[in-house]
Parts: structure tokens; sequence; C-alpha cells
């Protein structure tokens, strides 16, 4: 590719006199460029003479006059054809970008530039051709970008993944928008929510997150603004693979696969850092903050992987693929099927038991305080709740922070869905030593509403778990945060006292699985409903000034109902 520099100039210069004049002399462009500030002898002239040919300038000499054969320009020649071409094709992915993002003002300019590199490019045919690239015909690209460059403040809803619930930021700083594996993300962090400090601070406050754009429910733009605080995109990304950046400290890791494995990755490379440090066996070395999109990397190249070092890592992928592996056993014990596909099971109930593990997050230094954060882990899919609580009893047997299991009944028919919450069929809670403490006592599924299965008919009195008054961890979605019980569900219609007059003679109304409730106090003014199985007692001491605060809560609770 030719470099514009002085040569360049000159060569601009002596290009435009000679399509300007029919002919001329050597020693009257050496005078012309004189005249122009190039201080240069007449060989130079003579030798830019000849780098004109080069660029297929059709220039003449006859008794000592220069001219032009034809039309010619040399701005039009000082790219190759592989250059017109890569110029095109870039400005086309631009262009694109640019209207996806409606830059109203840059795509005009992009096409105008796009036309004169076709026009220019004579020879070469196109070697690439973009079909619609769907990945940038998210409807709320425009929307994000423009607050990224405004630096709005953002309010949103995100889906969680796995159903455990919505995540709600009311202050989210949008940094950045980057495209991993065709998807979309959002980058930014999570602000301290000034305008309702009465709803407690957000267990993610001041953290960087990678939001999925598919997994935005709800999204405003606010008219306040916010400071990027310096931050590098190229930096933050640097470390890890794909968008997800744990908080830890870059780590050595050493992957042994086979040959056929290194073609692949020596092609692909999972990293930038990616380096072959033994030839027999082939071990291949990373300088990264291992995350899920760098295991899940690996878990790509399945049996190829021989070894990974160090022992967590090794962990860390086991974990993985051991959760998959519960899975697949499933899979073919029962005929391939998730939910709303065919199931091959003749003389078997059409269900599945889904057993998931609430992990308390390590990097979370008030773990044992007010409110902290807790990781679901599914454990895999099962045929029976016998199996479902062997994977229970293994996960607690290991030692890791477990902090409650859940195990749910869904009914695979495709006509199943959760109501309100995802309830499934049935709903079992395990303590954080796999024992079992507690269920639901109606279906929770859309098609059992109206019917006996659907109906919530109270609690028996001996499966409450709490008082009115007491203080309980009550988990919502990835946050675990405390509060004190206001009130406990209904008693069971048929252990509430005999000879109880009904109420004006009319039916007890008709409730479903979203009225199994606890009703509970956060702070005052700011009290909530929550499903009776996301209610646990405290997992550890509460210091005194804690509990005698959330006793208070109660006490003004009680004084305000007179």
């Amino acid at each position: 590719m030719f470099v514009k520099s002085t040569k360049f100039n000159r060569l601009r210069v002596i290009d435009e006199l000679l399509r300007d004049n029919d002919a001329m002399s050597l020693q009257t462009i050496w005078e012309r460029l004189q005249g122009r500030g190039y201080n240069v002898d007449i060989r130079t002239v003579r030798t830019d003479m000849k780098d004109l040919r080069e660029y297929g300038a059709p220039v003449r000499n006859r008794g000592g006059l220069y001219w032009y054969e034809e039309e010619f320009q040399l701005e039009c020649m000082l790219l190759d054809s592989k250059d017109v071409e890569a110029l095109r094709t870039g400005l086309m992915t631009f262009e694109h970008v640019a209207n996806s993002l409606r830059l109203d003002g840059i795509a005009p300019l992009l096409t105008q530039i796009g036309n004169y590199a076709m026009d220019t490019d004579n020879a070469a045919g196109r070697v690439i051709e973009f079909e619609n690239m769907s990945s940038l015909e998210n409807t709320r690209l425009p929307l994000l970008y423009q607050a990224i460059v405004d630096r709005r403040v953002l309010e949103l809803t995100v889906s969680s993944p796995e159903h455990y619930g919505d995540k709600k930021y009311s202050s989210f700083a949008p940094y950045y928008l980057k495209e991993y594996r065709s998807v979309w993300y959002l980058i930014g962090r999570v602000q301290p929510d000034e305008r309702h400090p009465h709803f407690g601070r957000n267990r993610h406050e001041g953290e960087i997150l990678a939001l999925s754009l598919d997994r935005i429910l709800y999204l405003v733009v606010t008219e306040e603004t916010f400071d990027p605080d310096g931050f590098d995109a190229q930096r933050y990304f640097k470390d890890i693979v794909g968008v997800d950046k744990p908080q830890e400290r870059l780590t050595s890791v050493r992957v042994q696969v086979s040959q056929k494995a290194w073609e692949w990755l020596s092609a692909h490379p999972l990293h930038h850092s990616q380096k072959r440090v033994s030839e027999t066996p082939c071990v291949i070395q990373y300088t990264l903050i291992p995350n899920d999109e760098f295991y899940n990397e690996l878990l790509v190249l399945s049996s190829e992987v021989v070894a990974v070092t160090p022992d967590k890592c090794r962990k860390a992928l086991a974990d993985k693929a051991e959760s998959l592996l519960c899975n697949l056993q499933w899979d073919r014990h029962r005929g391939f099927r998730f939910r709303g596909s065919m199931l091959a099971s003749e003389g078997r109930e059409d269900m599945v038991y889904e057993a998931v593990e609430f992990v308390i997050d390590d990097r979370d230094a008030a773990a044992d305080s007010n409110s902290f954060r807790v990781i679901p882990k599914r454990l895999g899919y099962t045929s029976s709740i016998a199996h479902a609580e062997t994977l229970v009893a293994h996960a607690a047997e290991r030692g890791s922070r477990s902090y409650c299991f859940h195990v749910k009944k869904y009914d695979l028919d495709i006509s199943s869905e959760p109501v309100m919450e995802d309830y499934g069929v049935s709903w079992r809670l395990y303590d954080a030593n796999g024992v079992f403490i507690d269920h639901t006592y109606c279906s929770g599924l859309l098609r059992d509403r109206d019917a006996v299965s659907g109906v919530f008919k109270g609690r028996p009195e001996k499966s409450l778990r709490f008082n009115a008054g007491d203080i309980v961890e009550v988990r919502d979605g990835e946050e675990v945060r405390l509060a004190v019980v206001a009130a406990v569900p209904p008693a069971s219609v048929w252990e509430r006292q005999v000879g109880q007059a009904p109420n004006s003679g009319s039916p007890d109304p008709v409730m479903d699985a979203t009225d199994d409730v606890v009703t509970v106090i956060y702070a005052p003014e700011h009290h909530g409903r929550v499903h009776t199985l996301n209610v646990m007692r405290p997992h550890a001491p509460l210091p005194d000034e804690v509990r005698q605060r959330f006793e208070g809560y109660y006490k003004a609770f009680l004084s305000s109902k007179g």
C-alpha cells in the first residue's frame, strides 16, 4: 500500500502538471516543482517520472517532452486491487453498522466513499458478500449506542438465566457494546440508587457487568448523566475470553490436548496469550482470568482435552462436564427430550426433575452480613425424585459453600407453563446439608390453575417454619438479604377452627401457587411478598445490632396497625 510522504506530494504535483498541459520538458517540470517549494535536483525528477510509470501512469517521452497518452489520475491508482477490495469490504461493514445504529451523518458519507471505491476497481472481482448481518438488527442497539455517547444512566430489568428471578438495576451506567458469539452485550457499571435509598444496596453495586441484550426486559434512558471513570474496553477485555470478567487474578493455565485439538487451536486461538510450551505431550499455556466462556471453549474440545492445571481450573471444568453428563445420562434413559419436545418413554410418566444448588459466592465479602449473593448451579435433570436427591446429597458432601438446594418437578407436555413464577408441578426445598425441609402444596402450572391440583388450600400448621416477628433470609434471584416476617401463609382450610363462621356465607376465595407467600419487611416502608420456599432461617449468627434493628422494624409495623 502506498504511504503518503513528501515524495507522494511531488508525484501529485507532477501528475497535475501532466494532466493540465499537452507536453512539458523535464526542465519545466523541475522549475514548477521549485516554485512550489520542492528543493530537489533534476535527477530526482527523472526518477519521479519512472515511479509514475510504475503506478500505471501512461507517461510518454519524445524529443525531451513528457505528456500523458490517455486520461489518468494518480489517486485512482495508489491502491491495488487487493487494497480496493479490503477498503470496500470494510466500508460495507461500517456502513451496515452505521445504518443499524442510525448514524445518519456517517452512513451517506460511507456510501459515497464506497461508490468511489467501486468506480476505481476495474479489475478485481468481489470476494465476499454480506447477508443481513442479523446480529446488528437488535432494535435496542441504536438506543443503547446513543445512551453511551450521551452518557445517560439506564434503568434496566434483566431476565436471569434458568428463570431464577428477574434482576433490576435502577441506576446502570452504560460503557460499551460488544458482540460475542453472535450475541450483543451491554457492558456497564451498577451505580448506587440515590433516588430509592430505602430499597437497600444492590449486591452488584460498583461492579462492571456484561448484560445480554436478549435478556433485557425493560429499558429506560433517564435524564441523569454519569462519568465513565476512564473505562478502557481494550484493557478490560484483555485478560478474558468472551465478556464475563470474574473478580480474580491472572492465572497461568496449562492444558494438555491431542494433536488434533492443537491443529484446531493453532488456527483458532482461544486467547491472545495462547502458546505451545511442550511438543510431546502437546501442552498449551494461557495467561488469563478463567471464566465460564473459557471453560465452555475447552468443553467444545471434549475428549481431546487430556489434562488441565492448576487444580482449581481442573475442578471447575470437571464440574461443568459432570453437569453435562448428568443431563445426557437422563436423556439416554428416557429418550431425547427437553421441555416441549417428544419423549420416548412408554409406560412412564412424562415428568422430569431438575436439581439446583445455590452456592454462596466466595467473592462476596458480605456473605455473613445483611445480604450476600448466591450462584445457582444446575446439578442435572433426572427421571425420578430419588435420583435428584442423590445429586443433592453428592453436592452437599463436596464441602462447598452450599446455601440450599431446590428440586422442581416439571410436566414436559408442551402446554405446561409456569403461573406467574417458575414453581413447576412441585417444588422441594433442602438445606445446606441436603436435608429436606419443605415443599409446595399445589401445582404451579398454567393448565392446572383451574384444576384441583392447582388450588392452594393453605399450609398445614406443622409446615409453617416461621412466625410473625422472626428474622429470616429472603432469596430474590441471586441476592439473599435479611428481613423480618410480618405475616405467614394462610392456614389450611381443613385445620381452621371448627365452628368458625364463614364470611357472610361466601365461599373461601380460590387461591393458587402464588398465594403461598410470606409477607416480609426489609426496611421501613419497604415490604414484600415472597414465596415460602424462598425464605430461610439465617445461615449464620446475627450481630446484636442487626437483630435489634429488624426487631425495631417489626415493632414499628405493629404500631402502624394500631
